[in-house]
């Protein structure tokens, strides 16, 4: 993992150099002290990651910068820099966004953000201040499939430091594990443009706290999942078109996401009037023809994530799909049932999925995550 080095402002504010050190020569030469550093690290994550409003307003401040695929990132100059200038214009009229300016502030105040997040994620801590730790890190490593995202997990679970060969095969991995599935899979279930297909998708859009009285509570940050089962088709799922998400299953179900992902909740009296204005708006939305692996590496095709948001997909076996139920306009399974979540997983057993499916695996257990309600009709 490579970081600009350069002055305190330059770096609190996103500037940046030629010149490059590893996260281990950060690590050698930096004069932070963890210890002072990490209540302050600790306020401004539970301000900018953490809390119901900063947690989604960021990604909304990263999708206005266009930062498509990486909109969930944290840990990076630049994804400091867009949310602090994001929490800026919203302090006039938000409490929350205030709050988390002032928090950052008191930050740059002892030492460069950037920098001090490295130090902070790697230094040895008291256990009160690691426990807080391990509570922000767990939500980092779902909201990101950046290598920071993938770093984080590895600090966590193992206490590893890598040198940038390292890193870059680990990077490399995951987007053949990720995006290389979807190549070799997707295109199968719909060689031809109209071919027909069933698909689950299940995808985190966010992470929130586990709810008052989980044992996880205050602990660990819950990944936020939702699922669909719509059908579609490879015109459907590659189309552009302004009215895609008036249309197409297939982009309404990922128009809700999005809206999850930022924390906007739209009645369905209105949702026929937003799925319309955010097609027009067709250049601020990233069109998902990338996602889906028919196109190849060499040409450009298949991203991580779309705006930060990652799914599993599977086709599911014909008696399955005729068992599965959808909720509302937004073509929902309700993963607090049971039932669903036992037909989901036997999808993903029996059939051959593909994407992020460790999403998917959360599901063995709900202790394991959180979901929105689904309206029940």
């Amino acid at each position: 993992m490579s970081l600009v080095r350069t002055s305190g402002h330059q770096l609190a504010h996103g500037a940046y150099t030629e010149k490059q050190q590893a996260t281990s020569n950060v690590l050698k030469h930096s004069n932070i002290d963890a210890v002072e550093i990490a209540p302050l690290m600790n306020d401004w994550l539970q301000h900018a990651l953490a809390g119901a409003y900063g947690a989604s307003a960021r990604h909304r401040f990263m999708i206005g910068a266009m930062a498509g695929s990486r909109a969930a990132a944290f840990a990076s100059g630049m994804a400091i820099v867009h949310a602090r200038r994001g929490f800026l214009t919203d302090a006039y009229v938000c409490d929350e966004a205030r709050a988390a300016v002032d928090a950052y502030e008191r930050v740059l105040a002892v030492a460069p953000p950037l920098e001090a997040l490295i130090v902070w994620s790697f230094a040895d801590l008291p256990p009160a201040l690691a426990a807080r730790r391990t509570y922000f890190l767990s939500g980092l490593e779902w909201l990101a499939r950046c290598g920071f995202a993938l770093l984080n997990r590895l600090i966590r679970q193992r206490r590893l430091i890598m040198d940038r060969a390292t890193f870059m095969r680990l990077i490399a991995f995951l987007n053949a594990d990720i995006c290389q599935s979807r190549r070799n899979i997707i295109p199968g279930w719909c060689p031809e443009d109209d071919t027909r297909v069933r698909l689950v998708v299940v995808s985190c859009v966010n992470v929130v706290d586990f709810a008052r009285g989980h044992p996880k509570h205050q602990l660990e940050l819950a990944p936020l999942l939702t699922a669909c089962f719509v059908e579609t088709s490879k015109k459907e799922m590659v189309s552009t078109a302004s009215d895609r998400f008036y249309k197409y299953p297939i982009h309404q179900h990922f128009l809700y996401c999005l809206l999850t992902h930022i924390g906007c909740c739209v009645p369905d009296a209105e949702l026929p009037q937003v799925r319309l204005q955010f097609g027009e708006a067709c250049r601020s939305i990233r069109p998902m023809h990338h996602n889906w692996g028919f196109e190849t590496a060499e040409a450009g095709g298949s991203a991580g994530s779309w705006y930060g948001i990652h799914s599993s997909v599977v086709a599911p076996p014909d008696d399955i799909a005729r068992a599965l139920r959808t909720h509302g306009p937004n073509h929902l399974l309700d993963l607090t049932d049971k039932a669903t979540v036992k037909l989901v997983l036997a999808a993903h057993q029996r059939g051959t999925p593909c994407g992020a499916t460790q999403i998917a695996r959360l599901l063995r257990s709900r202790d394991d995550y959180e979901t929105p309600a689904v309206p029940r009709v």
